[in-house]
C-alpha cells in the first residue's frame, strides 16, 4: 500500500503494486503511463480521486494496460464519457467498484450505458454529479444484478 500527497511522476517507477492510493497527488497522464508499465495486470485497486492533472487519454491508456482492475476511484478528476467507455471495455469483466463522482459533468448516458454493457459484475457505483438519464440508470440496474450500492447525488437529469 502506497499513499502520499507528495508523490509525483518521477517517483512512480520505483514500485509496482496491487493497490495504489494516490488521491490528491500530482500524478499526471505521464505518471499513469509509468503505473501502467510498472503494475500492468497486477494492479487491482487504484485511487486517483482528486488528481486534477489526469485526463481522458491517460485514463484510457491505463485501462488498456491494467485490465485486472477491480476497484477504481477517479472522483473529482476531469474527464469525459470516453474515459469511462474505455475503462468499461477494458476492465469491465473484473471491475467491482467504480467511483467517478463530481467529474465536472463530463459524463452522461454514454458512460452509464457502457458500464451496463461491459461491467455486469459491478457491486458499487458512484456517479454523483454526472448527467445520466432515467433510462441509462434502468439499463444499469437490469444489467448489473450484483450492484448493491449506487450513489447518484447531484444527478439532475434523473
Amino acid at each position: 500500500l502506497i499513499t502520499t500527497n507528495e508523490l509525483d511522476d518521477s517517483m512512480i517507477s520505483l514500485f509496482a503494486g496491487r493497490k495504489l492510493q494516490l488521491a490528491g497527488s500530482r500524478v499526471s497522464d505521464q505518471g499513469l503511463d509509468v503505473i501502467s508499465r510498472s503494475c500492468g495486470t497486477s494492479l487491482l485497486d487504484l485511487d486517483l480521486s482528486g488528481c486534477s492533472r489526469v485526463q481522458d487519454s491517460g485514463l484510457c491508456r491505463l485501462a488498456s494496460a491494467c485490465p485486472s482492475l477491480q476497484k477504481l476511484n477517479i472522483a473529482y478528476c476531469r474527464f469525459t464519457d470516453k474515459a469511462i467507455e474505455t475503462i468499461a471495455q477494458c476492465c469491465g469483466p473484473r471491475l467491482l467498484e467504480l467511483d467517478y463522482s463530481w467529474n465536472g459533468s463530463g459524463t452522461g448516458d454514454r458512460a452509464a450505458l457502457a458500464l451496463a454493457e461491459h461491467c455486469t459484475k459491478l457491486q458499487a457505483l458512484a456517479l454523483c454529479g454526472s448527467r445520466p438519464c432515467d433510462s441509462s440508470l434502468l439499463s444499469l440496474a437490469c444489467a448489473c444484478t450484483q450492484l448493491r450500492r449506487l450513489q447518484v447525488r447531484g444527478c439532475h437529469l434523473i
